[in-house]
């Protein structure tokens, strides 16, 4: 009798793990936690570096919002909603946070600006402190929007999610990863997690340092497709909850030709008023006729306004003569208008019916 029960509970045995190993990714549904050592580990590392990454589908207990309670936060890729395609590569974020929960949708409406397929697909999320002076944590994510490295950052308090904005680069020290965990249809995602647990220390956040700025080199759309190096962030009203991030220098300097970038000359679709002065002053303006050329020369980013050179029969080094107009949406910011807005004194219009030869799009 004691060998037959054997047996039967060694077939058991062997039912069950061959139930297991047949377990899609998406009925697992990512949600396989850290064992309690490393969640504690990881907890620790976040309070000694101020940064984190964390695998997908796995949580950490922090305080996000400054009142004293840890909140329980998790993220996992979802790939059986309809955007997904059954894909990984095309999976959105699912970000939980004891039982508020940031979805699929809100994620592509925040990150989609209807020029790119989005890709989350990586090793995991972030949590982190922007500015250590101020009560909240953030959290972030990474991801791809066509050639873009980009990162979107994302507060919590009182059961509610602020969007603070998104920036053109990611935000982890790169590290090398082999290619065996991504694979788009069964990805391995215990490789995904050894690798972050065994990086250093757990991948601290690059260009961070918990002053309320964010130093990287990036890229930064305006009205064309534009690369400007070593840029920027600062979080304005960072002690409240809707706190944003806006772009910190005096200005953007389209000046200096950088790596695979060309000065690019625009011509102008149409007779067209700009401003003389930089906000305005008051009230001069300067009527160019249409095939005028002109060049895109310094963006100031707090106000959004934008100085063109330009000259008749003169190159962009010899032009002299400037004026002005204001970016009322950049590039991107908003799905319904991804090419953006301008302001000249006689009204908004989109930058494609002002210039021809914008980089991208135009």
């Amino acid at each position: 009798m004691e060998k037959y029960l054997g047996s039967l509970i060694l077939f058991i045995i062997l039912f069950l793990n061959g139930c297991r190993n047949n377990i899609s990714e998406s009925q697992l549904n990512l949600s396989q936690l850290f064992v309690e050592d490393d969640l504690k580990e990881t907890e620790e590392t976040f309070a000694q570096k101020g940064g984190v990454l964390i695998p997908w589908g796995d949580s950490i207990s922090v305080d996000l919002d400054g009142d004293g309670k840890k909140e329980t936060v998790s993220m996992r890729l979802s790939i059986d909603s309809v955007r997904s395609n059954q894909d990984w590569r095309d999976a959105l974020p699912v970000l939980t946070v004891e039982e508020a929960v940031f979805g699929e949708e809100d994620f592509y409406q925040i990150c989609y600006s209807g020029r790119e397929i989005l890709d989350f697909y990586g090793l995991g999320w972030c949590v982190l402190d922007i500015d250590v002076s101020d009560p909240y944590v953030e959290i972030a994510v990474e991801y791809y929007e066509g050639r873009d490295h980009k990162t979107c950052f994302l507060r919590y308090g009182q059961g509610e999610f602020a969007y603070l904005g998104s920036i053109e680069t990611n935000i982890c020290r790169p590290i090398w990863v082999g290619s065996e965990w991504r694979n788009p249809k069964n990805p391995d995602w215990e490789a995904a997690q050894t690798i972050i647990l065994n990086s250093d220390p757990c991948l601290r956040m690059d260009g961070i340092l918990g002053d309320g700025l964010i130093h990287l080199a990036a890229y930064h759309d305006i009205l064309e497709q534009f690369e400007d190096g070593e840029m920027t962030w600062c979080l304005e009203n960072s002690s409240t909850l809707y706190a944003k991030l806006i772009l910190a220098p005096e200005y953007l300097d389209y000046g200096e030709p950088v790596k695979n970038m060309i000065i690019s000359e625009k011509l102008l679709k149409q007779d067209t008023i700009f401003y003389k002065e930089k906000g305005g002053g008051n009230g001069e303006i300067i009527e160019l006729p249409a095939g005028t050329k002109i060049w895109f020369r310094h963006y100031y980013p707090k106000d959004r306004w934008m100085e063109i050179i330009y000259d008749e029969g003169a190159g962009y080094e010899e032009g002299g003569l400037n004026a002005w107009f204001q970016v009322v949406e950049e590039m991107g910011e908003k799905i319904e208008n991804p090419r953006g807005t301008i302001l000249l004194p006689e009204g908004e219009m989109s930058p494609e019916e002002c210039f021809r030869g914008l980089i991208w799009g135009g």
